[in-house]
């Protein structure tokens, strides 16, 4: 498929990282680019987050994520594992590419089944970011041939964990380098909804089951982010990366990586030479 000259993005979810994705789209960052609607569940954040843009452009506030995929023709989502898994497959059905972050609702085969027939059915596309970690393309690689294991390590500071350990678990006790996790990329995405979309990416660039990939997940409070470890073997060779990744300002627990993996993903559909991802 040919580059797209020109093409309005919608966007679904304006928290932090919608709200990050949204300036840098009206600052031209993906030129051709042209925001013209977004969805919040909480109209009052949607409005905010648009007013504050600096930006003549009419954006409109959207009822819902329909509404958002009718008027555009790629839809970004930044909302919740929960919003791709009710709207992924209504925004496909309009004809719109989905620029999906929240990919952990792909643990579901029978949705992700779902969402590549509404894509097929209606010449539509869904476009996962690479998130938090990188080269998947050379991860990727590995799906060719045999698979022998896929594996993702994450490290992050104990307080980003907080929500998702048990109450009776004091995380500022943690010592460093404790293990809080261990299973599959399945029970990790269901486990750790805002963190751990990435080990579902990893099963789709691999072509294996969410239940094939193992995740380790450590208390890492000697530095202020996440690091995360991806290791893949297979016929075709083997590939082991390491991310380190920043904060934004706007949320100390999100990855600056995460953001600008959307807005790459936006500006590669206008540029005529497209390398890695």
């Amino acid at each position: 498929m040919s580059s797209i000259a020109m093409y309005e993005v919608g966007l679904i979810g304006t928290g932090a990282l919608g709200s990050k994705v949204a300036g840098h789209l009206v600052d031209g960052l993906v030129p051709g680019a042209r925001l013209s609607s977004v969805y919040n569940r909480t109209p009052k954040r949607a409005r905010a987050v648009v007013s504050s843009l600096d930006s003549e452009a009419d954006v409109n506030i959207a009822s819902d994520p329909v509404e958002v995929a009718e008027q555009v023709d790629v839809v970004v989502e930044t909302a919740s594992q929960a919003v791709v898994a009710e709207s992924a497959v209504d925004i496909l059905s309009t004809g719109a590419d989905l620029v999906a972050l929240s990919v952990g609702a792909f643990r579901d085969p029978d949705l992700l089944d779902a969402v590549r027939t509404a894509a097929d059915k209606n010449d539509s596309r869904v476009r996962v970011p690479s998130g938090a970690i990188a080269c998947l393309d050379g991860v990727g690689a590995i799906r060719h041939g045999t698979v022998d294991g896929v594996s993702l390590r994450c490290y992050r500071p104990p307080e980003y964990l907080e929500p998702y350990v048990d109450d009776a678990v004091d995380v500022t006790e943690l010592p460093d380098g404790e293990p809080i996790f261990s299973g599959t990329a399945a029970e990790a995405a269901a486990t750790f909804p805002a963190h751990m979309n990435v080990a579902i990416a990893l099963t789709l660039t691999v072509d294996v089951r969410p239940e094939d990939v193992t995740v380790e997940i450590f208390v890492k409070r000697t530095a202020p982010r996440s690091r995360y470890v991806v290791s893949a073997t297979g016929e075709a060779g083997a590939v082991e990366t390491e991310v380190r990744n920043f904060a934004t300002d706007a949320k100390p627990e999100q990855s600056a990586l995460t953001v600008f993996s959307a807005v790459e993903t936006l500006r590669r559909l206008t540029d005529p030479v497209v390398v890695g991802t």
